[in-house]
């Protein structure tokens, strides 16, 4: 299967018709560049025109205006095909890197074959026989033109690069920020919560003291001393039967003594037993025993 060449009157009269596999196309150039329709495309590979624009439509994203394709006005359209077949919307048109992008789906061998008679007759030999050779000052403008462009592109480059150095500066500057931030809040959150422990502990010893008294204190802030005539020792008040009796109370019923320093005591500490244990006293059964024994104090 090989490519014919064939003159045909056109718009682009300069430029000779291509056979591609029994289908005669038209050369387009455009911007100086050999481009192809939509209704040329599907021609050659024996697809419909829609099915070629839904493709577009769903990968547009990967087409650079300019470089893969162009979209014409009507005005434009006009001058590169005629006025015959033109919409009044414009038309679009696919250059050969375009061309590839919108055959890429398709692996069948046909579509290979095409592809491959596409690139060498249609794009690539005929741009050769369509332009002479150039001079040298042509030469040496097109060189100066290319390399002018290139670094147009270098600059925007280094511009970009630059600006995103910039950018990475300030994101890692305010993560820096971020950071000194979290470490104060988390100094911040261990002070509180060494506080928060400490109040804890205080509320438990608090709470635990609640919960119990000594003989003395318990006595006196009920004002039951006429219930417990008590003995003086050394001009120190002491109830010694009730403590042995409240020890025995304790130790029957697994209930802890804790001493606790004291300050009105020429002694270090004195005992603490549980409200439950001076509840039971004052429930004393007993009563016979607790005659006799206030009889002893008074």
């Amino acid at each position: 299967m090989a490519a014919r060449e064939h003159t045909l009157n056109t718009p682009n009269d300069t430029l000779r018709n291509i056979d591609i596999s029994g289908h005669i196309l038209q050369p387009n150039d455009w911007q100086e560049q050999r481009v192809v329709t939509f209704a040329q495309i599907a021609e050659v590979h024996d697809v419909s025109v829609k099915n070629l624009q839904s493709s577009f439509r769903e990968n547009n994203e990967h087409f650079q205006d300019g470089e893969d394709t162009y979209l014409l006005d009507f005005e434009q359209a006009t001058k590169l095909l005629g006025s015959q077949g033109v919409s009044r919307n414009g038309l679009r048109v696919f250059t050969e890197s375009g061309y590839l992008l919108l055959t890429k789906p398709m692996r069948d061998k046909m579509s290979w074959r095409v592809q491959k008679l596409m690139i060498q007759a249609y794009f690539r030999d005929q741009r050769v026989q369509k332009h002479r050779p150039l001079t040298t000052s042509e030469m040496f403008y097109a060189q100066a033109k290319f390399n002018l462009e290139q670094e147009r592109r270098l600059a925007v480059i280094e511009t970009e690069v630059s600006d995103m150095r910039s950018e990475v500066r300030d994101v890692h500057s305010a993560v820096s920020d971020v950071k000194d931030e979290l470490r104060s809040v988390h100094g911040q959150v261990d002070d509180v919560s060494a506080k928060v422990e400490d109040l804890d502990v205080k509320a438990d010893a608090a709470l635990e003291a609640s919960k119990r008294m000594r003989i003395e204190s318990f006595i006196v802030g009920n004002k039951l001393l006429h219930q417990f005539p008590g003995k003086i020792v050394r001009g120190v008040r002491t109830w010694p039967e009730e403590r042995r009796r409240l020890m025995w109370y304790c130790k029957h019923n697994h209930l802890r003594i804790v001493p606790i320093p004291v300050e009105d005591k020429e002694w270090e500490s004195e005992n603490t037993y549980p409200l439950q244990a001076f509840e039971w006293l004052l429930r004393f059964p007993y009563e016979q025993d607790r005659q006799i024994f206030f009889r002893r104090h008074r």
